[in-house]
């Protein structure tokens, strides 16, 4: 592959780690709703909450590179947050959501004040992955800049 400048070869290798890093949290996510055996009420009920922030906070860095990984992981927080508090309020639509699939994954089904230590946990890890790939991938390096 040929690329035009040095930022667009970074830009390709950061994005392909994502990639990367969104192809394991995916599969690993739906691993813990299914997960049977040894701390199966914790991988059930809060390890999800964890992978669930990472994933998050690995598409929104993918889709946009530009942003600082600890503004996306404040911003992932938050927003996970009032999804958690909006699980309080059940109007036939947000009902009827969660009677699908999908939707119960992404809105959830019942509030739990456990989930915000974990979304906080999920958060630290999903910044603190995603500021170790800009650094080391999207930063120049010194000859870079020579």
């Amino acid at each position: 592959m040929r690329f035009r400048t040095d930022r667009n070869r970074r830009l390709y290798n950061y994005r392909k780690a994502l990639a990367v890093a969104l192809a394991v949290s995916v599969p690993l996510g739906l691993w813990t709703k299914a997960h049977r055996g040894v701390w199966q009420a914790w991988i059930n009920g809060f390890a999800g909450a964890i992978v669930y922030e990472m994933f998050f906070i690995f598409l929104i860095s993918f889709l946009f590179p530009e942003l600082e990984a600890w503004a996306i992981a404040v911003a992932v927080f938050v927003l996970t947050c009032l999804l958690e508090f909006l699980q309080l309020w059940n109007p036939p639509l947000l009902a009827a959501l969660r009677e699908m699939v999908i939707g119960k994954l992404f809105l959830g089904s019942t509030f739990a004040w456990w989930d915000f230590p974990h979304y906080l946990l999920g958060c630290l890890l999903g910044g603190s992955i995603v500021f170790a790939l800009q650094a080391k991938i999207l930063t120049p390096k010194q000859s870079d800049r020579l």
